[in-house]
């Protein structure tokens, strides 16, 4: 991998992290700790989509 390459993926990781935690805060509260391993695994499994903010269809969310 070129060097320019490994920083678009290392700045669009910080970006999609900086919006999961923003959403993650949103969702649980300011003051409440996400729990990283269910959300993430929202994520993973299409539940949240972490682009429109929304949950799927027959999510629990």
């Amino acid at each position: 991998m070129t060097l320019k390459l490994e920083n678009i993926i290392k700045d669009v990781g910080k970006r999609v992290i900086k919006k999961w935690i923003a959403e993650g805060r949103s969702h649980y509260g300011p003051d409440k700790p996400i729990p990283e391993r269910e959300f993430l695994m929202g994520y993973i499994r299409h539940k949240y989509n972490l682009y429109t903010g929304r949950y799927s269809e027959g999510s629990l969310g």
